[in-house]
This record gives C-alpha cells, structure tokens and sequence, in this order.
C-alpha cells in the first residue's frame, strides 16, 4: 500500500460572463463543500484537440477562492484578465485543497494541508 499526495479533484468548464465556474455536484458532495469554505485551485486556460487527443495548456495560475451559495466560484479578475479568460472559455480547474469556513482560528495549523482526504493505492 502506497500513500501519495494528489489534487483532490479536476475538472473542465465553461467561465460564464461573471466569471462563474460551478462545482460539479459529485465533487460537493465528497469533499462535502459548503458555501463559504475556500479552496486552493489551479485554474488553467485549455483548448481540447479530439482528433489529436490532446489538450492543450495555454497558461495557469494558483488562487484560493471561496464556494459561493450556489455551489460556484469566481475566477477573480486578475486571473482572467492575466490568463485573457472571456466568455466561454474552456478551463480547467485542479482542486489541491480546502479550508471549512467553520475552521476555529485555534485549528489554524490545519489548514496547511488536507486531512480529510488521502489517496491509498493498492496493489497498483
């Protein structure tokens, strides 16, 4: 059994005219995300090549953000404009961390590294 530390989650999107990006419904529910926790993300600008079978990586950037009411986050403008993100851009969003809006300032240290969720390989 091998013990590795991995993103807790990635997916791809579509930014809305706000900038918006919902959470897919499976990743709330098991990283049970509430609104107003925060998550560490690494939000990346990408253009899908079927034919190729490629993805391609125009640019990324690394931001903490907070889940809003609806399950969404916001990109926040310096991000899109740095990774020139419009309307109905193709990103993709890699989940490394998060932080329960709930934290008691006594249980800061815990915020440096998830303790929920680990991945246990076994016999792989």
């Amino acid at each position: 059994m091998k013990e590795t530390k991995e993103p807790l989650a990635k997916f791809q999107a579509k930014v809305n005219k706000d900038g918006r990006v919902s959470i897919p419904k499976q990743i709330k529910d098991v990283l049970r995300l509430e609104p107003d926790d925060y998550l560490k993300i690494i939000i990346r600008k990408i253009q899908t090549n079927k034919e190729e079978g490629v993805i391609y990586v125009y640019g990324q950037a690394f931001v903490v953000v907070r889940v809003g009411i609806r399950g969404y986050i916001v990109i926040p403008q310096r991000i899109r404009r740095d990774l020139t993100l419009g309307t109905n851009e193709s990103i993709e969003v890699v989940i490394l961390d998060y932080y329960p809006s709930t934290t008691d300032p006594k249980e800061l240290e815990k915020l440096t590294s998830s303790a929920r969720f680990k991945y246990l390989f076994l016999d792989v």
